[in-house]
């Protein structure tokens, strides 16, 4: 159970007001009902839980992921990162730079980011693909990125950049077709024998689980140099 504030359940709530208009009926729904304290697990609540820092970090399961990308990437303050499907806002971009001296400005990238000033973040409105150019970017972040899971994992292996994805089951836009737990997991053992032909040019890879992660049944993947 998330513990709110009601000074803080004022802000959220003034928050969405103040974006209504760029919201899915999903997120109206949520503040219909207003579900700002339960344990129901939705990406966009937790974004506003973590840029309007209602709920503490040790709680937080986004803040574990921003842990573990400071521990997997050594020097993560020196790269150069593009956050994909970073939703309304990009909670991890905006961890990034309130916790650490970044050297560069992260680009976080989905066609749904609201137009909010995050110094050290460049937000652009756009959708990730194979055509997207890379070669200013060296370090790729996304946290349960749906159909663009596939497209993000080719690119990475293709021009072999380091990436970690918190994957999720929401990829109805891939060439899979998700029957049962079974299936599930052979997809993704068959996205990590992709992401292992990167060990021929010295990368490390690996699969991992957060407390998130195993609640959604849903393994990280990150590839990083040695």
């Amino acid at each position: 159970m998330y513990r709110i504030t009601n000074e803080k359940r004022k802000e959220i709530l003034k928050f969405y007001l103040k974006y209504r208009e760029l919201f899915s009926k999903d997120v109206h729904y949520l503040f219909t009902e207003f579900y700002l304290e339960n344990e129901f697990l939705c990406d966009t609540l937790l974004e506003f839980y973590t840029y309007l820092h209602a709920i503490e970090d040790y709680v937080n399961p986004y803040y574990d992921f921003y842990k573990y990308l400071c521990e997997k990437h050594a020097n993560i303050s020196k790269k150069k990162i593009l956050e994909i499907a970073s939703g309304y806002i990009p909670a991890f971009s905006y961890l990034l730079v309130i916790n650490q001296k970044m050297e560069n400005i992260i680009v976080a990238m989905d066609p749904v980011s609201l137009p909010l000033k995050i110094k050290g973040v460049t937000i652009k409105n756009n959708l990730f693909s194979l055509e997207t150019d890379l070669q200013n970017i060296d370090l790729l972040i996304a946290h349960c990125p749906c159909e663009a899971l596939e497209t993000i994992l080719n690119k990475a292996v293709n021009e072999k950049k380091e990436f970690t994805i918190q994957t999720c089951k929401c990829t109805s836009g891939s060439s899979f077709n998700f029957y049962s737990r079974k299936d599930w997991h052979y997809y993704i053992s068959s996205l990590i024998d992709k992401a292992k032909s990167l060990e021929n040019s010295g990368f490390i890879v690996e699969k991992e689980y957060l407390n998130l992660s195993r609640m959604t049944d849903s393994p990280i993947i990150t590839a990083r140099k040695r």
